[in-house]
């Protein structure tokens, strides 16, 4: 009985890679190459941070190449759309964000196609981009972590589920050396957007912190140190000066740039909080609203 479920698991995964296989190319637009995935008709998406310029080129299966320009990009999502004019390969369908400790393939096309599988082994966000991403110091809001082993060129693949279905695309620069995946539900709202010339609003408060011990309390309290303020940004027009600590975000207490970031989402953007600061040792409190990221003031 336990061969029958394991043969019956593994016809299942061949499965699914063959049908997503179709859908999963090679990009080349930089040192080396990464896959792509097909998400409509001559779109094919793919991560940003190893692009080199805006135009690329994709190899398919058989070896025909196109070439490929730019279409749109989402730093902060590592994510780039392109245009691949007479490509007639077929769209991956897409799925539902994977559930933690679900079995995932992870799809790929470095050259010939590869595959890697295993389980999501964390669901989480934000998580900061690391060196190296174009969007660097930036806040990926979601993302899905798995033990499916990233070989190279795995980047820009696809995160498939055993009905052959996208459930988020492959990163293996967000977190070194780990599986990354950036949700579908992510994914498609993304390239929505960027297919039409636009970007995904990015909740921003313009200051630059870091943890730091309260003189007052001792060793059991922290708070965030502000060292730098963006001129004309939300903290700006809220009265935050460098050297103002900060205590609290909306009655939530603020110890570490994380505490901080869990409160700054997309859907709060326009909100207004109070912020509890001591400034020249006095406490205050001052009224901030969430920005967004490349507003005109």
């Amino acid at each position: 009985m336990e061969n029958n479920m394991m043969e019956t698991l593994s016809s299942a995964m061949v499965r699914a890679v063959a049908q997503a296989a179709q859908s999963v190319v090679t990009v080349w637009g930089g040192r080396r190459p990464i896959s792509g995935v097909v998400v409509a008709p001559e779109r094919v998406l793919t991560v940003d941070h190893v692009l080199e310029g805006d135009e690329a080129r994709v190899t398919v299966e058989g070896g025909h190449k196109w070439a490929a320009s730019v279409l749109g990009r989402d730093p902060s999502s590592d994510l780039a759309l392109l245009r691949v004019e007479g490509l007639t390969n077929p769209a991956l369908a897409v799925g539902q964000d994977p559930e933690l400790g679900q079995l995932v393939l992870w799809v790929a096309r470095p050259d010939a196609v590869m595959v890697s599988h295993g389980v999501v082994s964390a669901v989480g966000g934000p998580v900061s981009m690391g060196r190296g991403m174009r969007g660097q110091g930036q806040r990926l809001e979601r993302y899905f972590r798995s033990d499916a082993q990233p070989y190279p060129g795995f980047s820009g693949g696809a995160f498939i589920n055993l009905n052959g279905a996208m459930v988020g695309l492959g990163n293996a620069g967000v977190l070194r050396g780990q599986g990354v995946g950036i949700p579908a539900s992510l994914v498609v709202e993304t390239v929505g957007l960027m297919a039409q010339g636009e970007r995904r609003p990015h909740p921003f408060l313009g200051i630059g912190s870091q943890s730091v011990r309260l003189p007052s309390e001792g060793a059991s309290r922290r708070g965030l140190l502000v060292v730098s303020v963006d001129p004309q940004s939300p903290a700006a027009r809220a009265g935050l000066f460098i050297g103002d600590v900060l205590l609290s975000f909306g009655g939530v207490a603020l110890e570490d740039t994380d505490d901080l970031q869990a409160q700054v989402s997309r859907e709060r953007i326009g909100q207004s909080f109070s912020l509890e600061i001591v400034r020249a040792g006095t406490q205050v409190t001052v009224t901030l609203e969430i920005g967004a990221r490349g507003e005109k003031n």
